[in-house]
Order: structure tokens, then sequence, then C-alpha cells
């Protein structure tokens, strides 16, 4: 039997993904998993929080492997900027103005992902 021992707040790696990989095929018959609602300690400053402890943010994982990541992005600029500062940012970091500063004047709902085209095309 797989067994891996992950606390909340806890990141999960490649091995975890791989194992997770092998227990969904196992028990459910499928190669695809999502992950969803993560900590919102683990996922990056823009990522929308669902509550106080998680995150709008998820993974898909297919054969034991993240393909995408992904997550609904804040889009209002004072939870932005105090998000940063959760994460031991500088409000004031140049090289990030040119992305804070659309965000106060309105941005609209949004989301992003990132895909690993290498990593799903090796599955």
């Amino acid at each position: 039997a797989l067994k891996v021992e992950i606390k909340w707040g806890d990141d999960i790696g490649s091995n975890e993904e791989r194992l997770l990989g092998e227990l969904v095929k196992e028990q459910f018959k499928t190669d695809l998993v999502v992950i969803t609602e993560y900590p919102n300690s683990i996922r990056a400053f823009y990522t929308k929080k669902k509550n106080e402890k998680e995150s709008l943010g998820y993974d898909f994982i297919f054969r034991g492997e993240e393909i995408i990541s992904g997550a609904e992005r804040e889009n209002n600029y004072e939870k932005l900027i105090a998000n940063m500062k959760e994460k031991g940012m500088e409000e004031n970091d140049k090289s990030l103005s040119f992305y804070l500063e659309s965000f106060k004047y309105s941005v609209p709902r949004h989301g992003g992902i990132g895909m690993g085209f290498v990593r799903l095309f090796n599955s």
C-alpha cells in the first residue's frame, strides 16, 4: 500500500505527485487528478484567496506529474499589496511596478495557468 503523510500547509513535490498518481490510478482507474484549494501560504502573492486558509489555486496531476498549475488571480490592488507584505515582499519593488500599476485603476476577475508541455507530451 502506498503511504505518505502530508500535513495542511505542506507543499507537495514530485515524489508525492507520483505516489498520488499511482493511488488515483489504482483506486479510481483514472490518470488525472485535480488538486484544489491549496493553502494560501504556499501560493504566489497574486493568487486570490478563497478564505483565510485556502486559495483559489489548483494543479492538474496527470500520470503522477503536474502538467498544469493555475489560479484565479487577485484583482484588488489593496489585497495584492497586503498579500505581498504577508510574503515579505516590498510594496515598492520596481520589478513589479509594471504589474501592479494597472490594478490601481481596476482589473476584471481573471485567472492564469502554467502548462508544462514537455511534461504533458512525455506523460
